[in-house]
């Protein structure tokens, strides 16, 4: 056996790594901690014929009930180095600690992702961000394990940076760090605006949540749409629509992947009869949902 394949867990229960804290096991599951471990899983699992996922904080993530099959590499911690007005990253590296960073250095930029309790990787593909801003516009280059077993370097419009997703939501090519250009700026000034970007975040839902479920649609609020529809304290099971906040799904106590799943078919469902609105998920799933689990995939 391996030193690799002595760090591979069976049967994993992912649910405690996620914001959501809902899922089953990983069939097999690997933490990786820098560019060779994660690069080390990711050809394991090829050579085993295995499918793998990377998994960073599981912020943005629905993971199904009944688990995962193949190999789960959960991305977490690894280097950070600062130069002039750059930052590189490891995928796994948090947005706390990225933006702790990078305001100790006197670099601005990174302030409007204060609060979002994910990963660099996982703010990297789905192109994390607000109304105004988005962590696509200051990347410079990332560098990504391709399934030919290649590293290569992806300049910003390689990434092909959209609202909420990038080349990476639906490509096997693994990312390995990140290189982000930022702003010098006062100390002061930046530790500001993190202040006041985290007192916006505080008004939001509190529970076990994975933030928005939904996209907005261009010209439209999802959360206004599936209030509109009346939807709002709607519950299933033990998940419910959130009172405060009617783009936001809580997990009130143990609910299910398939308790949220029935509620986002109903918002589907309901806004689309009510204001031909097709609603587009901007949260991802991980393991096997089927038809009978009342998917809201297609």
């Amino acid at each position: 056996m391996t030193n690799l394949e002595m760090k591979i867990r069976k049967n994993k229960i992912l649910a405690p790594l996620t914001t959501f804290k809902i899922g089953g096991p990983a069939q097999f599951f690997l933490e990786a901690s820098d560019e060779i471990e994660l690069k080390k899983g990711a050809i394991w699992a090829r050579k085993k014929k295995l499918p793998f996922f990377i998994l960073g904080r599981g912020s943005n993530v629905l993971i199904s009930d009944q688990g995962v099959k193949g190999l789960v590499i959960r991305v977490k911690g690894g280097d950070l180095a600062v130069q002039d007005k750059k930052i590189k990253a490891f995928s796994g590296v948090s947005l706390a600690r990225l933006i702790k960073k990078a305001a100790g250095a006197g670099l601005s930029g990174l302030e409007f992702l204060a609060g979002i309790p994910g990963s660099v990787g996982g703010a990297v593909v789905n192109n994390a961000g607000t109304s105004r801003r988005e962590i696509g516009q200051l990347i410079e280059k990332v560098v990504v394990f391709q399934p030919n077993g290649r590293q290569a370097e992806w300049k910003q419009a390689d990434c092909q940076f959209n609202y909420r997703s990038s080349r990476f939501k639906n490509n096997s090519a693994v990312i390995l760090n990140v290189v982000l250009v930022l702003e010098k700026e006062k100390k002061s000034l930046i530790e500001k605006r993190i202040k006041n970007c985290l007192q916006g975040r505080s008004h939001q839902p509190r529970g076990k949540s994975v933030g928005s479920i939904f996209k907005n649609p261009a010209g439209f609020s999802a959360g206004e749409l599936i209030e509109k529809a009346g939807l709002k304290g709607k519950r299933v099971g033990e998940a419910i629509i959130s009172p405060e906040h009617a783009n936001w799904i809580i997990n009130q106590k143990n609910a299910s992947a398939n308790d949220v799943l029935q509620l986002i078919k109903l918002i589907k469902k309901e806004v689309r009869k009510r204001f031909d609105i097709q609603l587009e998920e901007e949260i991802s799933y991980l393991g096997n949902f089927s038809a009978k689990d009342g998917s809201a995939l297609g």
